[in-house]
């Protein structure tokens, strides 16, 4: 995984039109972490769809002062709820 080129929807490489902000909202700001991941699984709830260009937009780099390595519980935290939130909507159900 820490090798090689990893198709990954990401803000900083993002093209999206106007209209998918108005159907699916902003990214909230009351996650610190993972309010991409929470944006994107709203993006694919709504069943729209994503393109991915065949070249590298975007490279990452992993280091010791990545937020989600510096502070773990918060990452995992966010992520259960973004998830949560997801299988909620795709259920039908309020997230609890």
């Amino acid at each position: 995984m820490l090798s090689g080129e990893h198709p990954a929807p990401m803000p900083g490489a993002l093209l999206v039109r106007r209209g998918v902000f108005d159907q699916v909202g902003l990214f909230d700001p009351d996650y610190l972490l993972a309010m991409d991941v929470d944006w994107f699984a709203r993006v694919k709830d709504a069943g729209l769809e994503f393109a991915t260009l065949p070249m590298v937009m975007l490279e990452k780099r992993l280091h010791d002062g990545n937020l989600s390595h510096t502070q773990p519980e918060v990452y995992r935290r966010e992520m259960l709820r973004a998830l949560r939130a997801s299988a909620a909507r795709q259920s039908g159900k309020a997230p609890a």
